[in-house]
């Protein structure tokens, strides 16, 4: 099984990505943000594994890495907000964050 695959079905990743996609307000980036993390999370994941971890006691301490769910959820809404300013109220970019 290759470390996505794994990392994906995985009840500690499942429940962190759940907590992420409740702090974050735009729910069209959802599966964007979602990839995101994964590709990170798999990342420390393979270090986590060269580096003599089980493979649950790796994907555990890559999670942590990560930081807070909430944090990030809340961060990545920062983000979004700022560029909605700069491109304004009635840009495409936030009618297409509205969908």
């Amino acid at each position: 099984m290759d470390t996505s695959t794994f990392v994906t079905n995985n009840w500690r990743f499942q429940l962190f990505m759940k907590k992420v996609k409740r702090d974050i307000r735009a729910e069209s980036r959802h599966e964007d943000v979602y990839n995101e993390l994964l590709d990170m999370v798999c990342c420390f994941v393979d270090e986590n594994l060269a580096d003599g971890f089980l493979p649950e006691e790796a994907v555990k301490f890559a999670i942590k890495s990560m930081g807070s769910a909430q944090k990030i959820g809340k961060s990545f809404n920062r983000r979004i907000n700022s560029l909605a300013s700069v491109f304004g109220k009635n840009s495409l970019y936030n009618l297409l964050l509205r969908e």
